[in-house]
C-alpha cells in the first residue's frame, strides 16, 4: 500500500508550476479589474452619503442615485462571481490532463513496485511516512517518464513451475507434458 498527495502532486510538478503561473496572471488582472470597480464604489457611496448628509439633492433624486449604486453593487458581486467560475473552470481545463498523466504514472508505480492499493492522502487520517510516494511521483513525471502502465511485477515464488500440475479442464485436452524436474 502507498500513500499520495495528487494535488500537491499536480500542482508541484513543472508543468503544474507553469500552470499556477499563468492562472496567477490572469487572476491578477481580474482582481486589479474588480479592486478598481470597488474603489469606484466606494467612491460613490461616499459622495452619495456627503449629498444625503447636506440635503441639499431632492428626495427622489437621491433614491434615484442610490437604486442606482445598489444596482452597481449587484453587478460588481456577479461579476466576482463570474470571475471565480472562469478561474476554477481554467484551473480545472488547464490542470486535468496533468491530472491524468499523474494517474497514469501512479498505476505504473503501482505496477512495477507491486502496490496493491494507493489512496490519496486527503482521505487517510494516519500513515507512516514512508508510506509516501508523491516525491517520487513528482520526479517521474518531470522526467518524462512514460505513462503507460508496466507489467506487473512477477509473484513471489511464480518463476518456479508448480509441483502439481494444473486441473484438467472437463474438454479432452492433449496430453500432458511431462513435469520438469527439480
Amino acid at each position: 500500500m502507498a500513500v499520495v498527495d495528487v494535488r500537491r502532486a499536480v500542482l508541484e510538478t513543472e508543468e503544474g508550476l507553469r500552470v499556477q503561473a499563468s492562472l496567477k496572471k490572469l487572476f491578477d488582472s481580474r482582481q486589479q479589474e474588480l479592486d478598481q470597480k470597488q474603489l469606484q464604489l466606494q467612491k460613490d457611496k461616499e459622495a452619495l452619503d456627503k449629498e444625503i448628509q447636506a440635503k441639499k439633492t431632492p428626495q427622489d433624486a437621491l433614491q434615484k442615485k442610490l437604486e442606482n449604486l445598489q444596482k452597481t453593487a449587484a453587478e460588481l458581486q456577479g461579476l466576482t462571481y463570474d470571475y471565480q467560475r472562469e478561474m476554477s473552470r481554467k484551473e480545472a481545463e488547464l490542470t486535468t490532463p496533468i491530472l491524468n498523466k499523474i494517474l497514469g504514472l501512479l498505476k505504473r508505480l503501482a505496477a512495477t513496485e507491486g502496490y496493491d492499493m494507493i489512496v490519496d492522502k486527503s482521505v487517510v487520517p494516519y500513515f507512516r511516512s514512508d508510506l509516501e510516494v508523491t516525491d517520487k511521483v513528482i520526479q517521474m513525471f518531470n522526467a518524462g517518464s512514460d505513462t503507460k502502465p508496466a507489467t506487473p511485477p512477477a509473484k513471489p515464488g511464480a518463476t518456479t513451475p508448480p509441483a502439481t500440475p494444473a486441473p484438467k479442464a472437463t474438454t479432452p485436452a492433449p496430453a500432458p507434458a511431462p513435469a520438469p524436474k527439480k
